[in-house]
Protein backbone atom coordinates (compact mmCIF):
# COMPACT_ATOMS: atom_id res chain seq x y z
CA UNK A 1 0.00 0.00 0.00
CA UNK A 2 1.24 3.32 -0.93
CA UNK A 3 2.09 5.64 1.63
CA UNK A 4 -0.40 8.33 2.35
CA UNK A 5 0.99 12.28 2.99
CA UNK A 6 -2.04 14.41 4.59
CA UNK A 7 -2.60 17.55 2.57
CA UNK A 8 -5.16 20.46 2.96
CA UNK A 9 -7.54 19.08 0.86
CA UNK A 10 -7.50 15.14 1.13
CA UNK A 11 -4.46 12.81 0.67
CA UNK A 12 -1.29 12.57 -1.93
CA UNK A 13 -0.20 9.03 -2.76
CA UNK A 14 0.45 6.73 -5.88
CA UNK A 15 -2.44 5.18 -5.37
CA UNK A 16 -5.79 6.60 -4.23
CA UNK A 17 -6.29 6.64 -0.30
CA UNK A 18 -8.98 3.83 0.79
CA UNK A 19 -12.08 5.26 1.41
CA UNK A 20 -11.74 4.00 5.30
CA UNK A 21 -8.25 6.37 4.84
CA UNK A 22 -10.79 9.48 3.41
CA UNK A 23 -12.96 9.12 6.23
CA UNK A 24 -11.01 9.21 8.86
CA UNK A 25 -9.10 11.62 7.64
CA UNK A 26 -12.81 13.81 6.91
CA UNK A 27 -14.17 13.28 10.56
CA UNK A 28 -10.90 14.33 12.11
CA UNK A 29 -10.04 17.61 10.15
CA UNK A 30 -13.59 18.77 9.62
CA UNK A 31 -14.98 18.23 13.68
CA UNK A 32 -17.71 15.46 12.18
CA UNK A 33 -19.12 13.79 14.32
CA UNK A 34 -19.78 10.94 12.56
CA UNK A 35 -19.60 10.23 9.06
CA UNK A 36 -21.61 6.52 7.80
CA UNK A 37 -20.89 5.22 4.39
CA UNK A 38 -21.51 2.39 2.45
CA UNK A 39 -19.45 1.64 -0.03
CA UNK A 40 -20.08 -1.05 -2.93
CA UNK A 41 -17.06 -1.84 -4.41
CA UNK A 42 -18.93 -3.47 -7.56
CA UNK A 43 -21.19 -1.01 -8.60
CA UNK A 44 -18.63 1.44 -7.82
CA UNK A 45 -20.92 3.72 -5.28
CA UNK A 46 -20.61 5.40 -2.09
CA UNK A 47 -23.77 5.61 -0.18
CA UNK A 48 -23.49 8.24 2.23
CA UNK A 49 -25.45 7.53 4.80
CA UNK A 50 -25.27 10.28 7.48
CA UNK A 51 -23.13 12.95 7.66
CA UNK A 52 -22.65 14.77 11.18
CA UNK A 53 -20.63 17.82 12.31
CA UNK A 54 -20.57 18.41 15.95
CA UNK A 55 -22.51 21.22 17.61
CA UNK A 56 -19.62 23.14 18.57
CA UNK A 57 -18.36 23.17 15.16
CA UNK A 58 -21.67 23.92 12.77
CA UNK A 59 -22.29 27.05 10.50
CA UNK A 60 -18.12 27.38 9.62
CA UNK A 61 -18.50 25.09 6.79
CA UNK A 62 -16.88 21.77 7.88
CA UNK A 63 -19.75 20.09 6.15
CA UNK A 64 -19.38 21.78 2.62
CA UNK A 65 -15.45 20.69 3.10
CA UNK A 66 -16.23 17.23 3.87
CA UNK A 67 -18.63 16.64 1.32
CA UNK A 68 -16.08 18.14 -1.03
CA UNK A 69 -13.38 16.06 -0.08
CA UNK A 70 -15.68 13.09 -0.45
CA UNK A 71 -17.01 14.22 -4.04
CA UNK A 72 -13.64 14.84 -5.10
CA UNK A 73 -12.13 11.10 -3.92
CA UNK A 74 -15.33 10.00 -5.76
CA UNK A 75 -14.86 11.62 -8.83
CA UNK A 76 -10.77 10.87 -8.87
CA UNK A 77 -11.76 6.91 -8.24
CA UNK A 78 -14.53 7.05 -10.52
CA UNK A 79 -17.47 6.21 -7.83
CA UNK A 80 -20.90 7.44 -8.24
CA UNK A 81 -22.45 8.98 -4.57
CA UNK A 82 -25.74 8.49 -3.57
CA UNK A 83 -28.20 9.63 -0.21
CA UNK A 84 -31.41 10.13 1.03
CA UNK A 85 -31.81 13.91 2.80
CA UNK A 86 -34.17 13.23 5.40
CA UNK A 87 -35.31 15.04 8.65
CA UNK A 88 -34.83 12.93 11.21
CA UNK A 89 -32.01 14.81 12.94
CA UNK A 90 -33.48 18.23 12.62
CA UNK A 91 -32.89 19.24 9.45
CA UNK A 92 -35.48 20.43 7.11
CA UNK A 93 -35.50 18.28 4.40
CA UNK A 94 -36.10 21.12 1.56
CA UNK A 95 -32.67 22.83 2.93
CA UNK A 96 -30.73 19.43 2.72
CA UNK A 97 -31.66 18.89 -0.46
CA UNK A 98 -31.37 22.18 -2.11
CA UNK A 99 -27.61 21.82 -0.02
CA UNK A 100 -26.87 18.40 -1.95
CA UNK A 101 -27.63 19.58 -5.26
CA UNK A 102 -25.36 22.31 -5.08
CA UNK A 103 -22.81 19.53 -4.45
CA UNK A 104 -23.96 17.86 -7.96
CA UNK A 105 -26.37 15.33 -6.78
CA UNK A 106 -29.51 15.20 -8.94
CA UNK A 107 -32.75 13.57 -7.38
CA UNK A 108 -32.56 9.79 -8.61
CA UNK A 109 -35.64 9.61 -11.32
CA UNK A 110 -36.10 9.64 -14.60
CA UNK A 111 -33.03 9.82 -17.23
CA UNK A 112 -30.90 10.25 -13.27
CA UNK A 113 -32.09 6.63 -12.22
CA UNK A 114 -29.95 4.92 -11.06
CA UNK A 115 -32.01 1.56 -10.46
CA UNK A 116 -29.00 0.03 -8.24
CA UNK A 117 -29.95 1.87 -5.21
CA UNK A 118 -32.70 3.22 -3.24
CA UNK A 119 -31.77 6.59 -2.46
CA UNK A 120 -33.19 9.20 -3.45
CA UNK A 121 -30.48 11.39 -5.09
CA UNK A 122 -27.60 10.41 -6.84
CA UNK A 123 -24.25 12.29 -8.20
CA UNK A 124 -22.28 10.48 -11.00
CA UNK A 125 -18.69 10.97 -11.94
CA UNK A 126 -19.29 11.26 -15.40
CA UNK A 127 -22.28 14.01 -15.32
CA UNK A 128 -19.99 16.45 -13.96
Amino acid sequence: MAKLRRTPLLFEADDPPTLDDVRDGLIEKHKLSHLWLLHKPKQKRIEIINIGVHPDHRGQGHARAAMDALTAHADATGHSLALSPDSNYGASKKRLTQWYRSHGFVPNKGRNKDWGTRSTMVRRTEDI
